[in-house]
């Protein structure tokens, strides 16, 4: 049975305690966005990924949220970022799992387009590092 990445991904909305040396964060959402297969994804430096067994513990330090990833979404997420595109990691996982074509590109863009919206990765065009 085919399970969708992130069906798994949790968030916390208790925030991180803050000292007198914290400043101020705001995040700017896009209502809509637009992920090209050349696309590749990359982790920001103020995202920390924390592998505990097969699963993902994600913090934030921009939005000072934690995340989490089964150990689905924590082998996506992993062929995503070591990928040179999203169409490269999308061919890699097609011929590791059993599941149709569309269903396995539907899931990608919507797995890939929570993580940008939480900011767990960004999206670069693909010649860029």
């Amino acid at each position: 049975m085919w399970l969708q990445p992130w069906t798994r991904i949790f968030y916390s909305d208790q925030r991180l305690p803050r000292n007198k040396f914290s400043r101020n964060r705001y995040v700017v959402e896009c209502a809509a966005m637009t992920v090209s297969f050349s696309d590749r994804v990359r982790i920001p430096d103020d995202v920390l990924i924390s592998n505990v067994q097969e699963e993902s513990v994600i913090l934030n330090l921009d939005n000072e949220r934690y995340y989490g990833l089964d150990d689905v979404g924590t082998e996506f997420l992993s062929i995503l970022t070591s990928s040179d595109s999203i169409e490269a990691a999308y061919q890699k996982l097609l011929s590791e799992y059993d599941v149709d074509s569309e269903v396995l590109r539907h899931d990608l863009i919507a797995l890939v387009e929570r993580l940008v919206e939480n900011g767990v990765v960004r999206i670069s065009p693909g010649s860029e590092l």
